[in-house]
C-alpha cells in the first residue's frame, strides 16, 4: 500500500501548481518607476553607482520604441536601454508596434555597463 502513495508523491508533476506559483510571484513584485532618460542620466553621471543602484531592480517605464531586432528578440526603449523579449506573447506585441511608438515595460534590470547601457528582461510589455 505504501508503494502507490510513494509513486504519486515522487511523480506527481502537476505543472499548473508551478505556473500558478510563478504567476503569483510575478504579481507580488514591487516595480520602481523610472524613465529611460533617468537611467541614461545616472549612467552618464557615474556608471559604477548606476550599476549598484539599478542592477537587479524591478522597474516600470514608458519609452519610445527604437531599433527593433529583426528576429524580434529585443528592442531599445530609448538609447542604451535594451529590452529583451522573453515569450511569444511579448514578441507578438512587439511585432504589432512600430518604431517611434510608446511602449510600457515592466521588467528586471539584469545588467548595467558603461558602454552597453542597461539590459532589461521584460516581464510585461504593452
Amino acid at each position: 500500500m505504501i508503494l502507490p502513495i510513494l509513486w504519486v508523491a515522487l511523480f506527481d508533476n502537476d505543472s499548473s501548481k508551478s505556473s500558478n506559483y510563478e504567476k503569483e510571484t510575478v504579481q507580488n513584485i514591487e516595480y520602481q518607476q523610472v524613465s529611460p532618460w533617468q537611467l541614461r542620466k545616472r549612467l552618464k553621471e557615474n556608471a559604477a553607482r548606476a550599476k549598484l543602484q539599478y542592477q537587479g531592480m524591478y522597474v516600470e517605464f514608458d519609452g519610445i520604441l527604437e531599433n527593433i531586432d529583426s528576429n524580434g528578440g529585443y528592442f531599445y526603449a530609448g538609447s542604451r536601454v535594451s529590452c529583451h523579449i522573453k515569450d511569444v506573447q511579448q514578441k507578438r506585441i512587439l511585432i504589432s508596434k512600430n518604431e517611434g511608438d510608446i511602449v510600457h515595460v515592466k521588467g528586471k534590470i539584469t545588467y548595467v555597463g558603461d558602454i552597453v547601457g542597461y539590459d532589461v528582461d521584460i516581464i510585461e510589455l504593452k
